[in-house]
Formats: structure tokens, sequence, C-alpha cells
């Protein structure tokens, strides 16, 4: 099969025949239809981050139609359409048992521990697969799986955001232009920050009701004029040393600050600020499979849109990163097909 494979960090991908894998015990071998580019990608392309092994496939935002299943497959059969939950746990661990798989102890990450989706097929055990519900397409259900269900679960498992309270997003991105969609669904105020004004523009379509310009002035004192004194929630998805200060900053007293992004150094944050203003700043990681199959639910139902700016094949996929390294793509999916 063709697979784009990181053999070494600093490097352009690799699109190379390899060899198809076979599903084992509790498996399942997926066709992939569709893979999305994330941002996160770059992170091990350029060195930052590790990834379990090298050489590797990366693409770890996938669905697709199931072509076998392995010994003791149950769950899904062949000819499933399925989108891929990228975290591959134990369910054995106490986080697994209490319903935060997300940070179990054994986790292995598709496409960044273990092969993943940008290659013509890829297993994963079949408990990590989700249906795909019927009029949802592939390139929708592939974006779901990371740059919907990631806002969806820091917005409403772990930021608590309620009807009417003001929410400010920094980085309007894959993940940023859903997260406005989700904190509208929930009944929030939203304010979007980004240093582009077509990103913000985007932002504005999707329902965001006011928004910042981050290269134009200082952005949190724009968001304390807007919300009367600070927002109820802040969630950084930048992942840039400054954007997290500015989210911590941003916050009135008892505010919550969700980390999503990862910076590419320690943040300094000032103590005794959060103490004296009880704010809580938390980190969240990823999904879990109840976020998907929600989700997915509510892209079925047409209440949540996942927004795809560009495509790209196979071959092009070193084009399309490039683009993103740009702050030209907003979601970019490869289409396989």
């Amino acid at each position: 099969m063709k697979a784009a494979v990181l053999r070494k960090p600093r490097k352009p991908l690799s699109i190379e025949d390899v060899k198809t894998p076979r599903p084992g015990f509790g498996e399942v071998l997926v066709e992939v239809k569709a893979c999305g580019l994330c941002h996160s990608d770059l992170h091990f392309m350029d060195g930052v981050r590790r990834t379990g092994k090298l050489p590797i496939i990366l693409g770890h935002e996938a669905a697709g139609v199931v072509v076998e299943v392995g010994e003791g497959v149950t769950e899904v059969k062949v000819g499933d359409r399925v989108a891929i939950e990228y975290y591959f746990t134990c369910g054995r661990c106490r986080y697994c048992r209490t319903g935060n798989e997300n940070l179990c102890e054994n986790i292995l990450r598709f496409g960044m521990d273990v092969d993943g989706a940008f290659a013509e097929y890829a297993k994963a055990p079949a408990r990590n697969v989700v249906r795909v519900p019927e009029g949802v397409s592939m390139v929708d259900a592939a974006v779901s799986t990371d740059a919907v269900a990631t806002p969806y679960h820091a917005l409403r498992y772990v930021g608590d955001l309620r009807g009417g309270e003001w929410l400010v997003i920094y980085g309007i991105g894959g993940l940023g232009v859903h997260a406005v969609q989700i904190a509208k669904l929930f009944g929030a105020n939203v304010v979007a920050v980004d240093v582009l004004e077509e990103k913000l523009r985007l932002a504005r379509r999707y329902g965001a009701d006011y928004t910042v310009n981050a290269s134009e002035g200082d952005p949190v004192e724009e968001v304390k004029a807007i919300t009367g004194g600070g927002a109820d929630v802040a969630i950084d998805l930048a992942g840039r040393v400054e954007t997290v200060e500015y989210a911590v900053k941003s916050v009135r007293p008892l505010g919550r600050v969700v980390c999503v992004g990862f910076p590419p150094e320690p943040v300094p944050i000032d103590v005794s600020d959060v103490i004296v203003r009880k704010v809580v700043i938390k980190g969240s990681r990823g999904l879990r499979h109840t976020d998907l199959e929600e989700v997915l639910s509510l892209v079925a139902k047409g209440v949540i849109k996942p927004v795809v700016s560009h495509r790209f094949r196979l071959e092009e996929i070193n084009e399309g990163y490039e683009r993103l390294r740009r702050g030209e793509l907003i979601r970019g999916v490869v289409v396989y097909g």
C-alpha cells in the first residue's frame, strides 16, 4: 500500500510502498477514506515532540470502511463505515476503569506511537472504532475525531462551560472554529482571538459574538472590556507561551482556564495572581470514546458542522503541511479514492 512515512525529524514525509497491515486478535483493518492534517503532526515532523518510534506512518484523524476483522471481533463487521478514536488504551488501569481513558497508564497514540492513517489501510483495536452515522461524510467523520471532539471534551467536561457564560478562545484554527460552534451550542457568549483577520471572519461566520485581533493591541484589555471584567472561561488552542499567559489574565476572579495546545517551552505563570483571583487552570488531553460518539451524533443532527478548508491527495501531503505551517489552512484533509 502507499503510505506517508516520517523517517527523520526535519525531513519531508516519504511517500512509499509499504506492507499492508493485517488485523490481529480484537483488531480491524480499515480502508482509509479521509485523514486530517493536524498541527500536532508538525511538532513531530519538526522534532519539537517525539513519536513513539521511527520510522512511523503519521495521521491520527481518520475515517474509513472496515475491510477485515480479526479473531474475537464482534463490535463491527466488514463494510461498516467507522471513525477511529486515536488513543489506544488498555481498559484495565485505574484511569480506564473510571472513564478517564485519555489518561491511560499504558496509552498508545494512533499515528504517533503506532502507525497511523496517512496510508491506504490502517489497523486499530475494534473497541477504538465508532460507527459513522448515516448522512455523515467520511471527511466530516475524520475531522470529528480530533478537531471537533478535542474542543468538545475540553469545553464540556474540563471547562464545564455553561449557558450565559463568557468564553474567550485563543487560536482560531482547526480546533478553534469548532470550539466557537460548540460554545454557541452550549449557549455561551464567545470572544474569538487570533492574529489573522481571515480567521476572525470565519469565527464570526460560525457564531462568535466578538472578535479580537491580537496583532493590533492588547487582547487581554479588549477581552476585559467586552466581557465587563473578564471571561468566565478561557481556552488556549494556539499552544504558544503568550496565548497561555493571555488566557490566564483574561478570566475574571473564579475563572477557569483550559489549556489544550502544547507550548514549545515552559510558560511562566504569576502564581500569586492565580491565588488572589482563585483562578483554576486545567489541562485537557484529547478525547474519550464517549466524546467521539456524542460528537458524531451532533454532526449527524447538523448542529455542528465540521469545517474543511483544503483537500489533498496523499502525494500532496508535504505541500499540505507546508501550507499549514504558514497558517493558510483551517483544516486540511487527505482524501483517498
